[in-house]
């Protein structure tokens, strides 16, 4: 029996980090730069591990593999848009979103052409484009239709410009059926990657702000859930919108293998009365060791500076994934190739890789 994913990245990093503390190691069907125990595909009876939902939409229904969750609504699976539709039918509200630039009010502006899915045919879609006008609507279709991508991927979303840190998630393992299985935390974002759409270059763990706990309990149990998940939050003013569930093992799921592994222990089934009722430590921080890493080599301090001096305020844990050792092995491996193609062109890096998708 394997322990199979399907990429090679942080998610598979901390996955594999995980497994090793329970006996178990990871291969992957697509190998990078942190990961490269390869397989070509899965066999029956191996154990699944998506970090991404093109991988979890082949394999949903099929039962010759273990792996969670096993049922989940195909109709909301990568569907942002119908993701925000379901959580508002059940009293959870979404941000403002229609359907199209068309059905929008004209006093919508700023807005977001959201992508309604992160995948098309196991390629990733762009998220979208943030627009002030009708004339940056036409710009931004002018790029889709570029990139041969439909305008009926994207949809419409108000657009908030608010802070990174009025970005949240809750995250963990979730058993509707059996509660006291359930691990959550909420974790806030501390740093991005850039402005605008981007994921979290660094969270840290908080009290729940507003009865984020209770909104999540609602809409998982309403599809019956059961697996590892992270629903996103964000904040504006003193009002919370849900953005949308990701119902896989997310970037920073290294959080729990930190403490006491029992995300994956509930994944694989092997956890005890003894693992019910341990949560994540508050102020705890995670942090994407190869941004750390360029950040440091680019001499940009400040983002940092403020991280450790919040977990020394906070007399918090650092958790860095990957560990140093990795990232710097994975960064030198990648300048070195893009050394190698530049010089091929006659040209010189000016600076360290960019973050890898």
């Amino acid at each position: 029996m394997n322990f199979v994913t399907f990429t090679g990245w942080i998610n598979a990093w901390s996955m594999r980090a995980g497994l090793r503390r329970l006996g178990h190691e990871l291969v992957t069907t697509d190998p990078g730069f942190l990961v490269k125990g390869q397989v070509a595909r899965p066999a029956a009876g191996d154990v699944l591990l998506f970090t991404e939902e093109a991988s979890l939409q082949r394999y949903l229904g099929n039962d010759a593999f273990h792996f969670l969750p096993r049922r989940f609504p195909g109709e909301l699976l990568d569907n942002k848009f119908a993701f925000g539709e379901y959580a508002l039918r059940h009293g959870v509200a979404p941000l403002p979103q229609w359907a199209s630039a068309d059905a929008m009010p004209v006093d919508c502006y700023p807005m977001v052409l959201k992508a309604r899915h992160s995948w098309q045919r196991e390629v990733k879609i762009p998220r979208g484009w943030v627009c002030h006008s009708p004339v940056e609507v036409q710009r931004a279709q002018r790029e889709m239709t570029s990139l041969g991508l439909a305008q009926e991927l994207f949809f419409v979303q108000k657009w908030m410009s608010v802070a990174a840190a009025d970005n949240f998630s809750v995250c963990g393992f979730w058993d509707a059926a059996r509660p006291a299985r359930n691990l959550v935390c909420v974790v806030q974002r501390f740093a991005g990657y850039e402005e605008g759409l981007s994921s979290s270059a660094a969270v840290t763990v908080v009290p729940d702000p507003s009865d984020l706990l209770v909104r999540t309990r609602t809409l998982l149990d309403a599809m019956a859930y059961e697996g590892p998940f992270e629903l996103e939050f964000l904040r504006t003013g003193d009002t919370f919108h849900v953005l949308e569930l990701n119902p896989r093992f997310w970037m920073q799921h290294g959080l729990f293998v930190a403490s006491g592994n029992g995300l994956l222990k509930r994944y694989l089934g092997l956890d005890t009365e003894e693992d019910s009722g341990r949560g994540i430590p508050a102020a705890q921080t995670w942090v994407d060791g190869m941004w750390m890493l360029r950040n440091a080599a680019t001499l940009r301090w400040a983002v940092l500076r403020k991280i450790f001096l919040h977990v020394r305020r906070t007399r918090g844990t650092l958790v860095i994934c990957p560990d140093f050792g990795d990232a710097f092995a994975c960064l030198l491996v990648a300048l070195a190739r893009k050394m190698a193609s530049r010089s091929a062109a006659g040209l010189l890096p000016r600076t360290l890789p960019d973050r890898m998708p």
